[in-house]
């Protein structure tokens, strides 16, 4: 297998399993940007659309037709200098497939150009034939998600319960729909750890120690 010029720790999660906290301490660790919500930005500045329609393209299926929709009230409008040319033609009537394409591409492009964490977006999986990539799902039993969830957004348990719920189904509909698989299998990650029984900083410490032992990541030197 080729050597990678960069490192890409790909962390996928569920919802309340504190995947946020320890993105951010592994970037902090490994000194790496942490891309998450600027992946979206990027793919809406380069579609010529708002975010809310590319956060709309990493759900259930069902929002397709919303998607086309809104695409007739902004046309695309990408940028050469953005992404790749070969991202979309030019000519194609674009469906929720296609931006999550679009996704795929900046995901691409950053493994491409810099060495980073990337937390969701499926990263893991876009990025899953990639040397010099770690996959890793974070998760924790329900009961733990629902407590944290309650923690993080201030809201009444059995809302959490729902949220919770509800995330679980379409982020299965997800991952079945645009990569043929189900998001649960260990197999398809690098490192599985459950953040129930190990405290944030336990799992953000394996995260890095497997990323130097595995992909041989050297820590950037002070000053």
């Amino acid at each position: 297998m080729a050597q990678a010029n960069t490192t890409i720790i790909a962390i996928s999660r569920q919802l309340g399993a504190s995947s946020h906290a320890i993105a951010d301490m592994v970037a902090e660790q490994l000194g790496l940007p942490l891309f998450d919500q600027e992946i979206i930005n990027r793919a809406a500045s380069a579609a010529g659309v708002e975010e809310d329609v590319i956060i709309a393209a990493e759900s259930v299926p069902s929002l397709i037709t919303r998607i086309v929709e809104h695409l007739g009230r902004h046309p695309l409008a990408m940028e050469p200098e953005s992404l790749p040319a070969t991202v979309l033609p030019n000519d194609l009537i674009l469906t929720s497939s296609d931006y999550r394409y679009l996704i795929d591409s900046v995901v691409q492009q950053i493994a491409e150009q810099q060495s980073a964490v990337i937390l969701g977006h499926g990263a893991a999986q876009t990025l899953a034939d990639r040397p010099g990539v770690l996959r890793v799902f974070v998760l924790a039993p329900f009961e733990s998600r629902v407590r944290r969830h309650v923690q993080q957004t201030n809201i009444p348990e059995e809302q959490a319960r729902q949220e919770i719920r509800e995330n679980d189904k379409s982020r299965a509909e997800f991952f079945r729909h645009y990569y043929d698989m189900d998001w649960l299998n260990a197999r398809r990650y690098d490192l599985v750890l459950n953040t129930g029984r190990l405290s944030d900083r336990v799992v953000s410490d394996l995260i890095v120690q497997t990323a130097r032992a595995h992909l041989g990541f050297e820590m950037p030197r002070p000053g």
